[in-house]
């Protein structure tokens, strides 16, 4: 078995306090475990932050995550952000209304490292 690399999933969130609960879930329940995730909320009028925060914290995981609020830069900015804060292999980037089937990551590794 070799060593599984690290994937950095980026979320960044903005006004979808109604989604992003399930779009985390997705994540922090995925086969595969070496993940890192970061959330960025660029600058939610609504309570985006709170809830992910809340989901975030509350969770029986291995809590490799950063999750930041700050000012509205919007997406792009936001996203190259994520980027630079990336330490995986893999970067990948999910909508915070989004969510995903929970073998997505292990399935995209396994191909790309063939």
């Amino acid at each position: 078995m070799y060593n599984l690399p690290l994937v950095t999933i980026g979320i960044a969130l903005y006004n979808h306090e109604k989604y992003i609960e399930e779009c985390i879930e997705s994540i922090v329940k995925q086969s595969y475990k070496n993940i890192e995730l970061i959330v960025i909320d660029d600058g939610s009028p609504d309570n985006s932050f709170e809830v992910a925060k809340n989901y975030l914290d509350n969770q029986d995981y291995n809590k490799n995550y950063k999750i930041i609020t700050r000012a509205n830069k919007g997406m792009c900015n936001t996203l190259n952000e994520i980027a630079q804060q990336s330490k995986g292999k893999y970067i990948s980037f999910i909508g915070s209304d989004d969510y995903w089937m929970l073998n997505k990551i292990e399935e995209q590794v396994e191909y790309l490292e063939n």
